[in-house]
């Protein structure tokens, strides 16, 4: 019940702190009936994540996961990320390397460009995701912005050159992980990886020939409710 509780909120696009937070609740009633659990067995589970005992080893190596534990590498590089994003800010050293790099873009596809190659280059000078993710998309949100840009193709933009880029970097966490997990370095694999080269050459052909760019103007009340958010 609870997976088909988050999948109908999506149908319904619900917002997803709703519907994540209504999952959550469904998977606590679920375990309370059926697995007959108390509330500190929930909340332990949540912080600390569930323990499967079934008896089945690779059920139990699938199942025993989660909680916030579970999440603080990741949780913990987000917030180093922003921080190091946040103090190249105030210290107005984004903002001379924001204005360095804009000084030659005056077209979408040249702004859609400058946000990928950024990307990509932050994979493989700061070798970690999340700071290619956060670090630009701090960076250039003003541009988008002034040149009438939704917030969306911004979003767009560093998915796909900063997120589907990072494995093919072998010294990015990525592409560490990849070789711990599967035994092969990103050397191996990068010249298969046509997804992940493809989806930039698309993102760069949508931009120079202005396909799918929203405008602020087309869906200004989510620009309004990003604003709120971030202030």
């Amino acid at each position: 019940m609870p997976p088909l509780i988050v999948i109908i909120c999506i149908a319904l696009k619900a917002p997803a702190i709703p519907g994540i937070t209504i999952g959550i609740i469904a998977g606590a009633i679920a375990a309370f009936i059926f697995q007959d659990v108390n509330f500190g067995n929930i909340v332990n589970a949540g912080y600390g994540g569930y323990v499967s005992q079934s008896g089945n080893a690779m059920i139990d190596e699938l199942l025993t996961a989660g909680g916030l534990t579970g999440m603080m590498y990741s949780i913990s590089l987000t917030i180093i990320a922003m921080m190091f994003g946040g103090i190249m800010e105030k210290t107005k050293q984004l903002e001379v390397l924001v204005n360095a790099l804009l000084k030659k873009v005056k077209t979408v596809g040249n702004l859609v460009a400058a946000t990928a190659a950024t990307c990509i280059t932050s994979n493989m000078l700061l070798p970690e995701q999340y700071i290619s993710i956060v670090l630009p998309g701090r960076m250039y949100a003003n541009a988008y912005r002034k040149m009438g840009l939704h917030p969306k193709n911004l979003s767009r933009a560093l998915e796909c050159a900063g997120t589907v880029t990072s494995p093919l970097v072998p010294w990015n966490t990525c592409g560490a992980f990849i070789k711990g997990t599967l035994g092969i370095t990103p050397f191996l694999y990068d010249p298969y990886a046509c997804f992940n080269y493809l989806t930039v050459l698309t993102l760069l052909v949508f931009g120079y020939f202005n396909i799918t760019m929203t405008k602020i103007d087309e869906e200004p009340e989510t620009v309004l409710q990003i604003n709120q958010l971030t202030e």
